[in-house]
């Protein structure tokens, strides 16, 4: 498992918390690990990465596994720009993606592998495979000793039905949930409701972005209170 006080760093968002950041709409987080360094998505915009990770003094050749939690472009956008600096990694995509897409990424010298199912791709750290059929995403699971961090791109199958995957796999707590929740379109009530299932699920943090939507983040703030985090570019928690 993790060490303690890993870190966990959004690097990319529709808002920055940092004024040296640079916002832009898309999502991606850094899990400096222990085992490894793990890039998941990576926003719309490959220059705006590039300079939110150098200001943030990580050199993106640190990175060995980059993870896609589905075919949108503001969420796989900046991969050009990783590959540009750092082509000795892996790049894990739901099984789903176009073919050509895995044929682009093994042209610059990375290795494209296609997620059906659940797997390690560390010790400790695991993607959920493909959740869904309208629009397949994964997300990522990071078990810890205090329970999961699960870090979700759009949630496009449903924000609950994600966190039900991974308490089930893994029949532990959430302790971490963090990314894109995929509200903005959804009604005051039925936020609510989403709310009290995924504390009832056993959720104890969370930080919505991108997606989520303002309302959605307050509704979320009403109900978590202190234990929902402001989420943006520059965002930094530990596992």
């Amino acid at each position: 498992m993790p060490a303690e006080n890993s870190p966990v760093t959004v690097v990319y968002d529709n808002v920055s918390l940092r004024e040296e950041l640079e916002p832009g709409w898309g999502f991606s987080c850094l899990l400096d690990l222990p085992q490894g360094c793990v890039l998941f998505d990576t926003g719309a915009e490959p220059e705006g990465l590039l300079r939110n990770l150098a200001r943030m003094g990580f050199d993106p050749r640190r990175i060995r596994h980059v993870v896609l939690s589905h075919a949108h472009e503001d969420h796989c956008g900046g991969l050009g720009g990783v590959l540009a600096v750092n082509s000795r990694l892996s790049v894990y995509v739901p099984a789903s993606f176009p073919p050509r897409f895995a044929d682009l990424v093994e042209s610059r010298g990375a290795r494209c592998e296609l997620v059906d199912k659940e797997r390690a791709l560390l010790p400790g750290v695991h993607t959920t495979g493909e959740i869904g059929g309208g629009i397949p995403e994964q997300a990522l699971v990071v078990e810890t000793e205090r329970g999961l961090v699960v870090v979700t791109g759009c949630a496009h199958p449903g924000i609950v039905e994600v966190v039900t995957r991974a308490v089930d796999r893994f029949r532990d707590r959430v302790r971490l949930l963090l990314g894109g929740f995929h509200l903005v379109h959804h009604e005051p009530s039925v936020i609510r409701e989403i709310a009290e299932r995924l504390e009832a699920l056993g959720v104890d943090r969370i930080a919505p972005c991108h997606c989520t939507g303002d309302r959605a983040r307050e509704i979320m703030e009403a109900h978590f209170g202190e234990r929902c985090a402001r989420c943006g570019a520059g965002l930094e928690l530990t596992v």
